[in-house]
């Protein structure tokens, strides 16, 4: 199910009588929508005793006109609508927290491929996921080999963790394979993708034990990447990134 484009999240946020069930059902969404209201409400306090005269407000908005003739019009004009009065006195505020909310808003920007994993996580979640349910790794590699081609790196039994399940998903429009782990930290989600891990938008990389791992997060998210024998390993997971290293590094040998 596609998340909500910036417009339908505007269109929550300034009408509080709209609903919208996939923001209800959709963690992802529920934290953009939850983050865009955040902001909307510190922008309101930061400029409630901030004012100016017509003169200078108008000189300031042509001067933000004239510096940024394509700064995403609907956008603008919601941010302007908000906090016009006093954005003469505090123009260079506003320009942080415009550019704050569209960072915060936007999953196709800075944060789409964080996000497609996470969305992929917490569809594993769900009490209808459809896993191939087994707690054999045996079978689970048979079942990935007949959909994907390729048998994954699996737990082995008895490494103090179990296979919860397994499933074909979808990242950047392409068949991925995720299977689902239980483990003292919570249940975790590895997916396993043929894109590099640099390419995955993650904000830090790390080494342990001789390897790079690449670690990002997306709202509750953690998660951390590794690259091995031509995959790449994405463990996800509401747990600390470092412990989501330690975990790919015991699966990966």
């Amino acid at each position: 199910m596609p998340h909500l484009t910036d417009e339908q999240i505007e269109r929550l946020i300034e009408d509080p009588e709209c609903r919208d069930q996939h923001a209800s059902q959709c963690g992802l969404c529920k934290d953009r929508l939850e983050d865009a209201l955040a902001i909307r409400r510190r922008l309101r306090r930061a400029f409630e005793l901030v004012h100016a005269d017509v003169a200078l407000q108008s000189r300031v908005l042509a001067s933000i006109r004239e510096a940024l003739p394509n700064p995403g019009p609907s956008r603008l004009r919601l941010v302007l609508r908000r906090v016009g009065p006093s954005l003469a006195a505090a123009a260079a505020l506003i320009l942080i927290t415009f550019t704050l909310t569209m960072y915060v808003a936007s999953p196709q920007q800075a944060v789409a491929a964080p996000a497609e994993l996470a969305q992929i996580h917490q569809s594993n979640l769900m009490p209808h996921a459809s896993l191939h349910g087994s707690d054999d790794p045996a079978k689970v590699a048979g079942y990935l080999k007949q959909e994907l081609g390729f048998v994954p790196n699996l737990p082995k039994r008895g490494a103090g963790m179990a296979l919860r399940g397994c499933c074909v998903a979808h990242f950047r429009n392409r068949p991925v394979g995720s299977y689902v782990l239980e483990t003292d930290r919570g249940i975790m989600s590895i997916i396993v993708l043929q894109d590099r891990p640099d390419s995955l938008e993650f904000a830090e990389q790390t080494t342990y034990r001789g390897r790079t791992y690449h670690i990002g997060a997306f709202a509750r998210s953690k998660m951390a990447a590794v690259e091995i024998g031509g995959y790449t390993y994405a463990a996800v997971g509401e747990t600390d990134a470092q412990w989501l290293v330690e975990l790919l590094s015991s699966l990966l040998g």
